[in-house]
């Protein structure tokens, strides 16, 4: 299967925000960097506007949550909980309905808007019947967005692999938000790749200063201060493939991975 795609030349799209969550300077430079990169080697590359991914990012939500979170909390349960990472989310599916309903408003009203809402996503599917329409709206969401790529003629998405680089412990306990830009491509079963290209520079934390911070959400915030002395950390991209292309994902991350031009690269 892999020869099919060693002289397929792929259609490259790309984007550097996703409407949900805006990235860091570093993470959306690092677009750019595997974007010049491909260009190098012969590739064009298409900017690129997806649509629905706001849909997808809430419907992941609402599985997350569904059953009022009582199936992913008795998962969590089996091990050790790391609260530095997960803290947050963990209480709050192990809280009682009632009490959620309450906070709700007033964590979003007086803190964020992105921790409050996902209170009571859960209360979208409390039955069977609900759990499979929500499915149902999955493969919607899948129809239509692979019409948007055949349209576009799109093979290959590169977008940034993260919302931020790494965070001290204890910031990501409250950054469900930030994984956006991930969890939409799990939840339509698209194959995706991470690959380092760049690493958090002096101009990257430079450039923080115009990010938004605390005014615009407290999530926003958190991720201000905890990119704040990243300085060397990896930068990823995303590259994702149509259902099925598994051997032109990897091909793409293997060019991005083996370039020259990396410092870190051995052509290995």
């Amino acid at each position: 299967m892999y020869l099919l795609y060693q002289n397929f030349s792929p259609c490259f799209e790309r984007y550097d925000d996703d409407g949900n969550f805006v990235a860091t300077p570093g993470q959306r430079r690092a677009v750019k960097e595997a974007v010049q990169l491909l260009q190098q080697q012969g590739h064009d590359v298409f900017p690129f506007t997806p649509t629905g991914l706001d849909k997808v990012n809430l419907l992941y939500g609402q599985f997350l949550f569904a059953d009022e979170g009582k199936s992913t909390a008795a998962l969590l349960r089996h091990g050790p909980v790391d609260y530095g990472a997960i803290g947050t989310f963990y209480r709050t599916i192990t809280a009682p309905m009632w009490l959620r309903r309450i906070a709700a408003p007033i964590v979003s009203a007086l803190f964020s808007e992105a921790i409050g809402g996902s209170f009571t996503l859960e209360t979208t599917c409390n039955t069977s019947f609900q759990l499979w329409a929500l499915n149902a709206l999955r493969l919607e969401y899948i129809e239509a967005i692979l019409k948007q790529w055949e349209r576009q003629d799109v093979d290959v998405v590169l977008a940034p692999g993260y919302s931020c680089p790494a965070q001290p412990i204890g910031y990501p306990q409250s950054q469900l938000a930030t994984i956006s830009y991930t969890c939409v491509y799990n939840l339509l079963n698209f194959p995706a790749g991470s690959v380092t290209v760049a690493r958090e520079s002096e101009a990257d934390q430079a450039a923080l200063e115009d990010y938004p911070g605390r005014e615009k959400d407290l999530v926003y915030g958190w991720v201000k201060e905890g990119t704040r002395g990243a300085q060397g950390m990896p930068l990823n991209v995303q590259v994702v493939g149509r259902p099925w292309t598994e051997e032109l994902v990897l091909r793409v991350m293997r060019e991005l991975q083996e370039d020259k031009a990396l410092p870190w690269s051995n052509g290995k």
